[in-house]
């Protein structure tokens, strides 16, 4: 009788150690994952404050710009490939590119740019043309009306569509970029 009590007792105990361990690993996964997102936060942002004027140009497959680094201007450049956000780094021409997987488990990735003058657009830079201040027509020998000056945006959206246990869905950030001065 004493010899199957404990047969039992063995067996429950094996059963919540092995519960209590898996929850471990998961918790411990998720809290990889926070990490994880936690730093491509930091990389993003500290990357966009130092974004060089008139550098930021986006369009169909990611962003790319100049940014201040250690020893000059470091060339940046975020994508996606397969299910990562990748950083891919450069210090100049026939310099190597240094390429980060900085966030696996992405399905897709949106980026926005603010225009003070015209609002959130989904690329940059925005077409050639006159501002929104200046939608009358000009007087017959008046100059033409002013067009954009190149610059960056005020600031930069990016959401990320995430899969993973636990952690799925959107994560949306707003990163100011430093102010330019004016033309």
């Amino acid at each position: 009788m004493a010899l199957a009590l404990f047969a039992v007792i063995a067996t429950t105990a094996f059963t919540v150690l092995r519960e209590i361990l898996h929850v471990q690993a998961a918790t411990e996964g998720r809290l990889d994952r926070l990490a994880r997102i936690e730093r491509t936060s930091y990389v993003l942002t500290r990357d966009f404050l130092q974004t060089a004027g008139g550098s930021l140009v986006a369009g169909g497959e990611g962003v790319a710009f100049r940014r201040s680094g250690g020893s000059g201007e470091l060339a940046v450049r975020y994508v996606l490939e397969g299910s990562s956000l990748m950083r891919e780094v450069s210090e100049g021409p026939g310099r190597g590119v240094v390429r980060q997987t900085l966030l696996p488990g992405v399905l897709g990735v949106d980026w926005r740019f603010y225009d003070p003058r015209g609002g959130w657009r989904s690329n940059w830079p925005p077409p050639p043309g006159p501002t929104p201040e200046s939608t009358s027509e000009p007087a017959p020998g008046a100059a033409s009306a002013p067009m954009r000056p190149p610059g960056n945006p005020a600031a930069v959206a990016v959401e990320l569509t995430l899969a993973g246990p636990g952690l799925s869905g959107g994560l949306r950030r707003i990163l100011p970029l430093p102010a330019e001065a004016a033309p």
